[in-house]
């Protein structure tokens, strides 16, 4: 069963998706058995994923060792977000079937999600092993790599995503944020307007040109791709801070302010509006609020990662005691 469901996305926090697909794989044997997976199939093929599951359950409670079923079950997990019976579904397939290539990238996507590295990488590397060229896993693995700081291993192996998959606009995107990141500006911008050659609704690609072409003082350019963003997507996630900078580097503080506060006001919890508008009111000379916005930044960063650690530590919890009935 062919799986086009997960793919590590670098500017969507690497959330699980589902697609449609065709291939569903061959009918199980007996007549009762095979009546009732096609129902199930039907239930899921049209997207009614509690009805379908019902019928693999049972299917399964029939035969412990049903890889079909098994198969369906995980592949619903991931359409209802569910990681816990994600990973026990995929685990399960993988006793029976240890080269099941959707379960392996399943679990990776899982593994990535927890923070496991390592053993994300494992994964993918089985399916490597297995399908040297599988580009969605060369993409997964090159995304890991870049999380993990190397830059160079990264590199090579969404280049190689890349000449498997040469209109996949996402794998150049991600190239292009990884030179910015590491301040290859030539490459980035290069890799960033491909990007945006083969897929004209990216934002990320022009967020980033954006923050490349002001990190340059191009400013007549990083202007073009502000406006292009805001027809597009006026509520665009930290839009008023890249008009805020863009007015800022034009000379023009107070506008710069006035944009830094609407984020704010927009976005209450945002702590990189709060250290952008402390360094505006410093260059004010407005020391007082400087030092008021700044210790709100610092307050709302160390709540945050609070947050992101109890979260982290929650999900490792429900993926260790969820135990599927």
């Amino acid at each position: 069963m062919k799986n086009n469901y997960l793919l590590l996305d670098i500017l969507v926090l690497f959330s699980l998706t589902i697609y449609s697909q065709g291939n569903y794989g061959d009918e199980q044997s007996g007549s009762y058995a095979d009546s009732l997976f096609k129902v199930g199939e039907r239930y899921f093929l049209e997207n009614n994923f509690d009805e379908a599951k019902k019928i693999f359950i049972k299917l399964l409670n029939q035969d412990f060792d049903d890889l079909q079923s098994l198969e369906y079950l995980s592949q619903i997990a991931i359409a209802q977000q569910d990681l816990s019976f994600t990973k026990f579904y995929c685990e399960k397939i993988l006793i029976l079937d240890p080269d099941n290539i959707d379960a392996l990238i399943s679990l990776g996507v899982i593994y990535f999600n927890e923070h496991l590295l390592s053993e994300a990488e494992a994964q993918f590397d089985k399916v490597l092993n297995i399908e040297p060229d599988n580009g969605s896993v060369l993409y997964n693995l090159g995304v890991l790599y870049g999380t993990k700081g190397k830059f160079h291993k990264a590199e090579i192996t969404l280049n190689h995503a890349a000449q498997i998959n040469p209109l996949n606009s996402k794998i150049y995107q991600t190239l292009g944020l990884f030179y910015l990141q590491n301040q290859s500006y030539v490459d980035a911008e290069s890799n960033l307007l491909k990007a945006i050659s083969i897929d004209k609704n990216l934002l990320e690609a022009r967020k980033g040109l954006i923050i490349l072409y002001q990190n340059q003082n191009r400013l007549d350019q990083s202007s073009k791709y502000i406006k292009e963003i805001e027809t597009v997507s006026a509520n665009y996630p930290q839009l008023n801070l890249l008009i805020a900078n863009q007015k800022f580097l034009e000379g023009e503080t107070d506008s710069a302010i006035t944009y830094a506060l609407k984020e704010i006001q927009e976005k209450p919890d945002q702590a990189d509006a709060y250290y952008f508008l402390s360094t505006l009111y410093g260059l004010n000379g407005e020391e007082i609020k400087s030092n008021n916005a700044f210790a709100k930044a610092e307050k709302l960063f160390i709540k945050k990662n609070v947050e992101l650690l109890d979260e982290a530590i929650m999900m490792r919890k429900s993926l260790k005691d969820s135990i599927p009935k």
